[in-house]
């Protein structure tokens, strides 16, 4: 759960920025509260994660991209008329009952669809070489580095979310900016052996933490720490990748 700035409700000139904090939140809140959610995620991840280095084709990586979004899209629907259903009807009643199950079909519906679609898409790919991913990963720091920061982007909504900590996508602890920013920079350090580019990005990253202290997003502690996540985590796969 994150800490809500208060906000007259009544008035309904938001920001977009509040309006994208408002739906990561939501999306954040029903996988804290719903077992299945989570459970999404993870098969999410590990489906993106080889959808990236199976050189899938367009049509391909399209047809997976709609079926997940139409498992996450039945699920919090799920999650949400749950939630109603039990404000309207917080006792046992069949009719209530009834309703609850037949959003918890369209999610079993969609989840069966998807595992069926994710099977015929793979199995042809996974015969080549059970090894492809781990080697492509390895031999092309573009793909690596996407990986990267994709994971440093979930590390920092997540820890965030634990912190109870500001909003998704600004404030509270740790700084997604500074994660990122040292999440390039350990990378640069990594790859580069030119000590000019390595201080370049290093002032580069120092001036975006920097910058979240002066507007007063952050402050030093949660800069530093969105930093020392950034960087090593980054370090630490792309040494782990070197190693074996």
């Amino acid at each position: 759960m994150f800490e809500h700035k208060k906000i007259n409700h009544n008035n309904r000139k938001h920001s977009i920025l509040d309006s994208f904090n408002y739906a990561i939140e939501g999306i954040i809140n029903a996988i804290i509260i719903e077992r299945h959610m989570k459970i999404h995620v993870i098969v999410t991840i590990f489906v993106v994660i080889i959808s990236l280095f199976l050189k899938l084709d367009i049509i391909s990586l399209a047809i997976l991209g709609i079926t997940i979004g139409i498992v996450w899209i039945t699920e919090l629907i799920n999650t949400a008329i749950e939630g109603f259903a039990d404000i309207i009807e917080p006792k046992y009643h069949p009719q209530v009952k009834f309703i609850k199950d037949v959003a918890s079909g369209a999610v079993f519906v969609s989840a069966v669809l998807a595992t069926f679609i994710g099977y015929l898409i793979f199995i042809g790919h996974l015969r080549k070489s059970s090894m492809q991913i781990f080697k492509f990963l390895k031999s092309s720091y573009a793909h690596t580095l996407a990986v990267i920061f994709v994971i440093v982007s979930i590390l920092v909504i997540a820890l965030k979310s634990y912190y109870k900590s500001g909003s998704p996508l600004e404030g509270g602890k740790p700084s997604g900016h500074s994660a990122l920013a040292f999440s390039a920079w350990a990378a640069i350090l990594f790859i580069s052996n030119n000590i000019v580019i390595v201080a370049l990005g290093f002032f580069i990253a120092v001036l975006v933490a920097q910058s979240r202290i002066k507007n007063g997003i952050h402050n030093f502690s949660e800069v530093f720490f969105g930093a020392a996540l950034g960087g090593s985590v980054t370090y630490l796969i792309l040494l782990l990748l070197k190693l074996f």
